[in-house]
C-alpha cells in the first residue's frame, strides 16, 4: 500500500447516521427513575441538585438544629448561606454540562473553584460570632473538628453522588468532577453552618472548611484510580 492510500484510509468519513443510530438505540435502553432525571435539561437537574441540597441542610437543622440559632446574627447567617448556595450552584451548571457542549475555558472552571472554596474559609476566618455558643477546650479541639469534618463529608458525599447520579455523561474529567465535588462539599458545609454552634476559628477551619477540600481530594484520588 502506498502512502496516498494510506492517507486516504486515515482521512475516511466518519459515518454519522451510523453513529446517531447506536446512540439512539443506547437511549431507547434506558428505563427507570434514573434515565428520566438524566434526560431532564440542565437548568431542570441543577434545579433539582440544589433542591436535595436544600432537603439535606433543612433536615440536618430539624434533627440537629444549632443551639444559638436565636441569637446568630441573621446577616451574617443568611450571606453565609447565600455564599454557600451562589458557589454551588455555579459548579453544579459547569459540572452538568451536556456532553455535546464544549467544556469550560480552565480559567473558569478555576475562578468557580476558587469561589466555592474560598467560601467556608471566609468564614471561619471572621470574627467569632458573639453568641451563647458552645467554647471547646483545647485538648478537645481534635475531637470536635473531626467530628464535624465527618459530618459535612457525609452530608457532601450524598449530594456528590446525587450529582454524578443525574450527570448523563458520567464524565471523570478533572474539571468536572472536581466542580462537582465542591458543590458537595458546600453543601456539607451549609448543613454545617445550620447544626454546629462552635464559633471558634481555629474549629471552623479545621472542621468546616476542610469539608470541600477533603471530597475535591478524595473525587480527584477516585479519578485516578479509574
Amino acid at each position: 500500500m502506498n502512502p496516498g492510500q494510506e492517507q486516504g484510509e486515515r482521512a475516511a468519513p466518519v459515518d454519522l447516521a451510523a453513529l446517531e443510530r447506536g446512540l439512539r438505540d443506547h437511549l431507547d435502553r434506558e428505563r427507570g427513575p434514573l434515565a428520566w432525571l438524566r434526560s431532564r435539561s440542565r437548568p431542570a437537574r441543577v434545579l433539582l441538585l440544589l433542591g436535595f441540597a436544600v432537603a439535606v441542610a433543612a433536615l440536618t437543622w430539624l434533627v440537629a438544629g444549632r443551639a444559638d440559632l436565636a441569637t446568630y446574627p441573621r446577616t451574617r447567617m443568611i450571606a453565609t448561606l447565600a455564599w454557600f448556595a451562589a458557589a454551588a450552584g455555579a459548579a453544579a451548571w459547569l459540572a452538568l454540562r451536556p456532553i455535546y457542549l464544549p467544556r469550560p475555558a480552565r480559567s473558569t472552571t478555576a475562578l468557580v473553584l476558587g469561589f466555592a472554596v474560598l467560601g467556608p474559609l471566609v468564614t471561619a476566618v471572621l470574627p467569632a460570632a458573639p453568641t451563647a455558643a458552645a467554647i471547646i477546650a483545647a485538648e478537645n479541639l481534635w475531637s470536635w473538628a473531626y467530628g464535624c469534618f465527618a459530618c459535612g463529608v457525609t452530608a457532601g458525599l450524598a449530594a456528590l453522588l446525587f450529582a454524578r447520579a443525574v450527570d448523563r455523561g458520567g464524565s471523570l474529567a478533572t474539571g468536572q468532577l472536581a466542580l462537582a465535588a465542591a458543590a458537595a462539599g458546600l453543601v456539607g458545609n451549609a448543613a454545617l453552618q445550620l447544626h454546629c454552634p462552635i464559633n471558634q476559628p481555629l474549629h471552623l477551619l479545621l472542621g468546616h472548611a476542610t469539608v470541600p477540600l477533603g471530597l475535591l481530594l478524595g473525587a480527584l484520588l477516585v479519578r485516578r484510580r479509574a
